[in-house]
């Protein structure tokens, strides 16, 4: 699987350079994908790589950012603000991402515990379920 992978994404990006290697979680695996901005100009590398459970990149500063697949199970406010509520109590992870329909906005879980926050995408807002 991993080289017709690599293969279409060194097709895709002319100038791409990818590699594989252990990803930073355990028993994770990470691609990265180099691709420079010009000839001389400094390379940039963005690694992707699965936790078991969420595909996330690794920026080149260093932070984990979700990467954004298919479409998030949608859930009321109140649902997502329910400590008891399935959301937050089955399959809950760092960083899921959900629709909030009555506010028509996504929410990013801070952990995967049921009382763990729900952040805005922009971290403007916060819910704590309760």
């Amino acid at each position: 699987m991993r080289t017709p992978f690599a293969f279409a994404l060194g097709a895709m990006l002319a100038g791409a350079a990818v590699a594989w290697g252990a990803g930073p979680e355990p028993g994770s695996q990470t691609v990265a994908l180099t691709v420079s901005t010009a000839p001389a100009a400094r390379a940039d590398v963005i690694s992707l790589y699965w936790d078991g459970t969420s595909l996330l990149a690794k920026l080149p500063d260093g932070s984990d950012q979700p990467v954004l697949m298919g479409t998030a199970k949608s859930y009321t406010a109140a649902n997502i603000a329910a400590v008891a509520n399935a959301v937050n109590t089955s399959g809950k992870v760092a960083g899921l991402i959900v629709w909030d329909t009555t506010n028509n906005r996504y929410m990013r879980a801070t952990g995967a515990t049921a009382a763990a926050t729900w952040k805005t995408l922009d971290g403007v807002t916060t819910v704590t379920p309760a």
